[in-house]
């Protein structure tokens, strides 16, 4: 199995979890604690390609994806010791934060 689809894999298998217990956009912990977001994550710097194109197809009103999709995005970052900043007027922001994620991936 080649990367991308390891990484799709994974995203299908987040987004399966993730919906099947209503966790849409509710308790995070849960979405950190999913295999398949732990797999996404574990792939480190071969995960933001697939990222990056996965990202601009999320959205909070998307149902075939997983919400905070961008926290795979900061977590991939900080465990890279790739220092960034949110900046503090989007924090609690959906729209922003995804957007703030796809100019990290960006740079």
């Amino acid at each position: 199995m080649g990367l991308e689809d390891e990484f799709n894999e994974s995203l299908k298998k987040w987004n399966e979890d993730y919906l099947k217990r209503g966790m849409r956009h509710s308790n995070i912990q849960l979405m950190l604690d999913n295999e398949g977001y732990k797999e996404i994550v574990r792939m480190g710097a071969d995960a933001p390609p697939y990222l990056k194109r996965a990202l601009p197809e999320c959205s909070e009103d998307r149902k075939d994806m997983p919400g905070f999709m961008f926290m795979a995005v900061f977590d991939i970052l900080t465990n890279a010791g790739i220092e960034f900043k949110i900046p503090k007027a989007i924090r609690g922001n959906y729209d922003e934060l995804h957007k703030h994620a796809i100019r990290l991936l960006e740079r």
